[in-house]
Formats: C-alpha cells, structure tokens, sequence
C-alpha cells in the first residue's frame, strides 16, 4: 500500500518549486522515505490493512463494512459525514468480486452516494483509499495506468 501512497505524499507534503511537479524515481523514493519516517502513518496502514484483510476481509456485512469505513475516515480524514449511508451504499455494491477483477470503474461506484434519497455526493478520496487499502493488486493496477496517463 506504501507505493501507492506517492499522490498522498505529495499532497501532504508538497513540491518543491524547483521540482516543477515532475515526478521521479528519486522524488518519490525521498517522500516515500518521509513518509516511512512518520510512525502515526506506518501504524495507521498497517492498522487498516490488518483490519481490511485480516479482521474483515469481506465487504458483504453491514457491521464489518461499518468499522472499515468509520477507520479509515478517521485516519485518512475522507470527510464522510454519514458513515453508515456509506458502509450501507458499499454493501449494496458487493465489491469484492469487481476489486479481485480490478474494476477500475468500482472507485466511482463507491464514490457517487445518493444521500437522503436525493443528493449525490462524490466521495472520490475516500473511494481511492478504501479500494487500495482492500486491495494492494488493485492499487498496483491503478498505478500502470495513471503512469500511462501521465507519463511518469
């Protein structure tokens, strides 16, 4: 899950402006290095993987889904302000045939919530987080492509 986290690491983080947003090898390997460096992020995703992979690793109970996503909203910081309407939208997704099969369209399923039957709401960071968090092959996959698509 670490190498996935080159996007979060940025952002967290930022460029340098002689960097010119160009990313690198070595760019990444340095906030890659930060990143390892701060104990609260190292515990927190080995905490969620434990919890996503090991604890819960189905997304088809309402109460397993219910904690996984309350977690990594804490963590992360997702702004998910109805949890249980989002547990209950992933649960009605059942997802874990379409992350084994890498559906890259699975993120947006997850993130357009319909909230109080009318609303919809994109949670898009959250989505990105939950779907590499349940699935390293996944992220590995979404990585490929975005290399393609920006050129890195």
């Amino acid at each position: 899950m670490v190498q996935m986290q080159n996007f979060a690491i940025t952002q967290h983080f930022g460029y340098a402006k002689n960097e010119n947003y160009k990313t690198s090898q070595n760019i990444v390997k340095k906030y890659l290095e930060k990143w390892d460096s701060l104990k609260n992020y190292v515990l927190q995703e080995s905490s969620l993987r434990k919890l996503f992979t090991e604890t819960y690793p189905e997304n088809t109970k309402m109460d397993d889904v219910l904690i996984k996503v309350c977690s990594l909203n804490d963590f992360y910081s997702t702004y998910i302000f109805s949890p249980f309407k989002v547990a209950e939208h992933i649960v009605s997704l059942k997802i874990d045939k379409r992350l084994k099969q890498n559906d890259l369209t699975l993120v947006n399923s997850i993130a357009n919530i319909k909230i109080k039957g009318k609303k919809r709401i994109n949670f898009y960071s959250f989505a990105t987080n939950i779907a590499a968090t349940i699935s390293q092959k996944y992220t590995q996959y979404m990585i490929i492509m975005w290399k393609g698509l920006f050129h890195i």
